[in-house]
């Protein structure tokens, strides 16, 4: 779908090349494939990056395009206030744009606001009620915020909306997880990644669940999937280091958590404020990486 996508919006450009939408289109159809790790960081938010610029030359006064911005800012550059200031410059712009929202919402996540971060993914509900990604979200956080049955019930919510969604399955089984349902959340994980062809981020998750649920044999299996894959895609050392964290392999788990800090993963934005790593939280070599990721406050 992404790519199909980055074709029609490149077919406006070419029937009307002053319109700046589709140059936002673009931007955030790499800024979620960079996201998600469907491409390397770097190809995605360099392309990201040039779509959003000729979106603000052509229109400065676009909100959806600082929203944009503060979506590189966050995730590659790891830039926290360049990031909030143009998530509040967006929202000023355009109030009613949902995916600023929902964007600002997963930056104040990261950075353990969670009342705020939950209020801002329920004003995005409200402005766009029967998005699925934005009922996920609002799910995540919660789950963050250790509102765990509140947050399994969100995710339930997205998938009541449409039973194919993946993402909304991932993180339910992320919620069960956290919770304490393990064979609830492998069943999820399962769904997901079958659902999504071994989707890497759905084996991440579901790696990661089947190692810390006991099941050494059954994720390592898992870890042989996503090495399979990166023969013929890009695949993040971040999902095979999550794997090597949920089976306690630690020392492995930072080697590749080391090489995703190098090539800038997006997903640890979220590594330091994840409940997921509350094992982890006291190595010092955790410490270390929050640090150099330049976190501007602990998690609470």
């Amino acid at each position: 779908g992404m790519k199909r996508s980055l074709d029609y919006f490149q077919r406006a450009i070419e029937k009307d090349p002053d319109y700046p939408l589709p140059h936002v289109g673009i931007a955030d159809t790499y800024g979620i494939l960079g996201f998600f790790e469907f491409l390397a960081p770097e190809e995605a938010f360099s392309r990201c990056s040039a779509a959003v610029n000729r979106a603000l030359e052509q229109d400065d006064s676009l909100g959806e395009a600082h929203a944009s911005r503060a979506w590189i800012h966050f995730c590659y550059d790891w830039d926290w206030s360049a990031a909030e200031r143009e998530f509040m410059r967006a929202i000023e712009l355009s109030p009613d744009y949902a995916t600023a929202w929902e964007w600002y919402a997963v930056f104040l996540m990261s950075l353990s606001r969670h009342g705020e971060a939950i209020a801002a993914a329920e004003r995005a509900r409200e402005l766009d009620p029967l998005s699925l990604i934005i009922n996920g979200v609002v799910g995540v956080t919660y789950m963050f915020a250790r509102q765990y049955d509140q947050g399994i019930a969100e995710c339930r919510k997205a998938l009541d909306m449409d039973r194919g969604f993946y993402l909304a399955r991932v993180w339910l089984g992320l919620g069960y997880q956290l919770a304490g349902e393990a064979e609830a959340a492998s069943e999820e994980f399962r769904k997901a990644a079958e659902a999504e062809f071994d989707n890497p981020y759905a084996l991440g998750y579901l790696g990661w669940g089947l190692g810390a649920s006991g099941h050494e044999d059954e994720a390592l299996s898992v870890l042989a999937r996503l090495e399979e894959r990166s023969g013929g895609q890009y695949v993040t050392p971040y999902q095979k280091g999550m794997v090597l964290a949920g089976l306690r392999r630690t020392d492995e788990a930072f080697d590749l958590f080391e090489e995703a800090f190098r090539l800038r993963s997006p997903q640890l934005v979220l590594a330091n404020a994840s409940p997921q790593y509350a094992s982890l939280r006291s190595d010092p070599r955790f410490q270390a990486l929050v640090r150099r990721i330049g976190f501007p406050s602990a998690p609470v």
